[in-house]
């Protein structure tokens, strides 16, 4: 199998690991992933696969969503290394072990 990305947890949940798979809502509640952060909208972004390309999305969240500090305003394809942050929540771009 081949090196998947993954979203690291930096903060506020150190060391939490969320496979990036093809479709994914990101939000405050009712969303895929749930991020218990009150600067996080109810549906925050939307992350998709294609291909083994991550882009994300902001779905109009009202703090936005950040990538490496740039603020997304068209979709963005992700990349091991970048830093993306959804109201207070940190995560890295990774990849995972190759198996």
């Amino acid at each position: 199998m081949d090196a998947q990305l993954v979203f690291v947890e930096e903060r506020p949940v150190t060391g939490r690991v969320l496979p990036i798979h093809t479709r994914m809502a990101i939000g405050r509640e009712g969303c895929d992933v749930d991020l218990p952060d009150p600067e996080v909208s109810r549906h925050h972004a939307t992350l998709e696969v294609n291909d083994g390309v991550a882009v994300l999305a902001d779905a109009g969240s009202k703090n936005g969503t950040w990538v490496n500090d740039v603020r997304v305003v068209v979709p963005t394809e992700l990349v091991a290394g970048d830093v993306v942050k959804f109201g207070n929540t940190v995560w890295h771009v990774r990849t995972s072990g190759a198996g």
